[in-house]
């Protein structure tokens, strides 16, 4: 089981709900309480659009893993210069932000979703490569297409609307993970606990009600009409 301990920037301002984080798990080991790392100092600024961007060069080495933790992953409102979301800074820490995913997922998916997401991709990833994230290379099993997979690489973030939805081990990754240094049973109980990552019910409701509008409205109208059907028998009994 690999012990995480989170890491908030100084610039976390959105709701999220840090317990969703803290899950029930044969794999990962998420610590309920969370360091706190002030990155003003590795900030740049972009002079033509003004833009501030966080410089994950620099915060290589500044960030400490605890004793008795495996790996750090930080977590952070501020943009790094490239398109990329996930920066491992070494072979124990790592870096998430959310600058612009919170408006790509917006109300479709709950950002601890996402960040559960990359959560689960970290620390396979570690168990995988003998206990180090090995910061110096993109992993091979991070693959450009999108299959709804962990590993999908998500050049276009829009792409995570579809891989952040219902998150699977494609084939392809499934038998390279197999070749791999995990644990018996690992790639089983992964696949079970990545199915409980789920969009809240309301969510989908509503997003099946966009997609159905005449479906929906039939539907609200048969069940208006069934309610005052049983409202009248109840109503009848009663007045007897």
């Amino acid at each position: 089981m690999v012990k995480i301990k989170l890491l908030k920037t100084n610039n976390i301002h959105l709701k999220v709900d840090w317990n969703k984080l803290i899950v029930r798990s044969k794999l990962i080991n998420v610590s309920d309480d969370y360091d706190y790392k002030n990155v003003n100092d590795f900030l740049v600024g972009n002079g033509y659009t003004h833009e501030v961007f966080l410089d994950y060069e620099k915060l290589k080495g500044k960030i400490n893993v605890p004793e008795g933790f495996d790996i750090v992953i930080g977590i952070t409102d501020f943009a790094f210069g490239d398109n990329f979301y996930v920066k491992r800074l070494s072979n124990n820490t790592a870096l998430i932000s959310i600058s612009s995913i919170k408006y790509i997922l917006e109300d479709k998916i709950p950002l601890e979703n996402f960040i559960l997401k990359c959560i689960y991709e970290l620390s396979t990833l570690f168990v995988f490569y003998g206990y180090n994230l090995r910061s110096n290379e993109i992993p091979p099993i991070i693959h450009e297409d999108t299959r709804k997979c962990l590993f999908d690489m998500n050049g276009n973030l829009l792409d995570l609307l579809i891989s952040t939805k219902n998150i699977i081990i494609c084939d392809e990754c499934k038998n390279t993970l197999q070749h791999g240094q995990l644990p018996e049973n690992y790639i089983n109980i992964l696949e079970k606990e990545l199915k409980r990552i789920q969009v809240p019910i309301y969510i989908r409701l509503r997003e099946w009600f966009k997609q159905k509008t005449i479906v929906a409205l039939l539907v609200i109208l048969g069940l208006t009409i069934l309610i005052n059907l049983i409202s009248n028998i109840i109503y009848g009994i009663i007045s007897k």
